[in-house]
């Protein structure tokens, strides 16, 4: 399972690295410096095949760190949390984006280790996926609340040129709170009065804090799913920034399953 998510790259490795090989025993038969090129193709195909080592490498080790991350988070974070796992490549993709395309793709070229335990009463899983990508790995976190008892649509992102993107082909119902400063930082798809139940003047605070926390094209959002609550967050979680996001999702959740 460690190489899934890099199977495309390990395809490329071969051809590459075969392309270039092959190349250079075939100048062996070539009348004039036939061994001078040989020498240099084979050395073209050593040096892409250590830079696709390297690659990989880098993959494995961002697959231990996680592991090892996710580990420290269930021990701090919940309450009687079960080992490290492993997701499938389709099991619950919806957390990890919210335009469902979007999420596919991810998906595919990613391996996501998550733990799952209790906070405050309510079943919580925490994970993160690593998606695989030619120079690097891009990680992207989630807290969910596992408990599909929600009311209504709900979802906010952070606003920026990838969310644009990402709401094409979704169901949009814009909702402006009124608050100048959370509406410049934050797009919020929902219904009217969930919107007004559940970013009240301290929950938008704590957005316009937590959005701030974000680099350029990162994208954060907090969604109401068939599953339950999550919250999507860019990179690794600390355990401190598991907590936190763990909170806001509980809080979240609280009240979207409040009675109207």
């Amino acid at each position: 399972m460690a190489d899934r998510s890099i199977r495309l790259f390990r395809v490329l490795e071969v051809v590459v690295c075969g392309f270039f090989a092959v190349m250079g025993l075939a100048a062996l038969a070539a009348p004039r410096n036939g061994l001078v090129g040989c020498a240099v193709l084979l050395g073209i195909a050593a040096f892409a095949l250590m830079c696709f080592e390297l690659r990989f490498w880098g993959h494995r080790r961002n697959i231990a760190r996680v592991q090892r991350g996710l580990a420290e988070v269930g021990r701090r974070d919940l309450e009687g949390a079960a080992p490290v796992q492993e997701r499938g490549v389709d099991d619950f993709v919806e957390e990890l984006a919210a335009n469902r395309a979007v999420a596919g793709i991810m998906a595919r070229r990613s391996q996501r280790f998550c733990v799952s335990g209790m906070w405050r009463g309510r079943a919580l899983e925490i994970g993160t996926a690593i998606v695989a990508g030619r120079d690097f790995d891009q990680m992207v976190s989630y807290v969910c609340v596992r408990d599909g008892a929600v009311r209504g649509a709900f979802r906010v992102m952070t606003r920026g040129a990838l969310t644009s993107f990402s709401r094409m082909g979704m169901d949009r119902h814009p909702v402006a709170t009124g608050d100048a400063a959370f509406d410049a930082k934050w797009v919020v798809d929902a219904d009217d009065t969930l919107a007004r139940t559940v970013l009240d003047p301290s929950m938008r605070a704590r957005l316009v804090a937590l959005q701030g926390e974000l680099a350029w094209l990162q994208v954060a959002s907090i969604e109401a799913t068939r599953f339950g609550v999550v919250v999507r967050w860019p990179g690794e979680l600390s355990p401190d920034g598991a907590a936190y996001l763990r909170d806001l999702a509980v809080e979240v959740h609280g009240r979207l399953a409040a009675p109207s």
